[in-house]
């Protein structure tokens, strides 16, 4: 029956929700799947909101960037974050939201995570630098992964599972028709 699964998950959700309340978490952050290829990432604030609902594009996991041996471990430093391009009030929105899911690193962290954003998709990347072979100004860039594509398409003022919370922007067909029309950054 549709109508039990839908409050199953529904049940789920709130219970996922208030126990990370009760443990202190900042965000919550759901990927949805079709088929094996995420698809969906929603990024919920704790305690009160917002929430952040974005479709999930082109997904390289780690594994497909390069061999186990090139990559090395995933380093566990919080990394320094770059963003570029989220110039317009709603995309200053969602660089807050987004910055707001990572801890702020050490000074001497050599962990970078880039969110691009290009015509309202944004880039996500995820490097480690290191002293060049150039000189003590050159650094060396390695990406370990993963990278994607994501793109906002609403924005609600509560927390995931809050059905009524009031819906802050949200992204409708009609807005494409002006072609220049960008909604992150000019």
């Amino acid at each position: 029956d549709h109508n039990t699964g839908t409050y199953f998950f529904v049940q789920v959700i709130s219970e996922i929700i208030e126990t990370a309340r009760s443990h202190d978490f900042t965000d919550v952050i759901f990927v949805s799947e079709n088929r094996g290829k995420p698809d969906g990432l929603i990024v919920s604030h704790l305690a009160f909101g917002p929430t952040a609902y974005f479709q999930l594009l082109n997904v390289v996991t780690r594994h497909e960037i390069q061999t186990k041996k090139e990559m090395g471990k995933m380093s566990e430093q919080y990394p320094h974050l770059i963003f570029e391009h989220f110039t317009t009030q709603m995309g200053k929105r969602v660089m807050n939201i987004l910055k707001h899911i990572i801890p702020a690193p050490k000074l001497d962290a050599k962990r970078i995570v880039t969110f691009s954003n290009e015509s309202d998709y944004i880039s996500f990347r995820n490097h480690v630098y290191d002293k060049g072979e150039g000189g003590p100004k050159s650094i060396e860039l390695k990406e370990i992964g993963p990278q994607f594509e994501v793109r906002l398409y609403q924005v609600k003022l509560g927390t995931l599972e809050q059905d009524e919370a009031e819906v802050e922007w949200v992204l409708r067909p009609y807005m494409n028709t002006a072609k220049k029309r960008q909604f992150l950054g000019e």
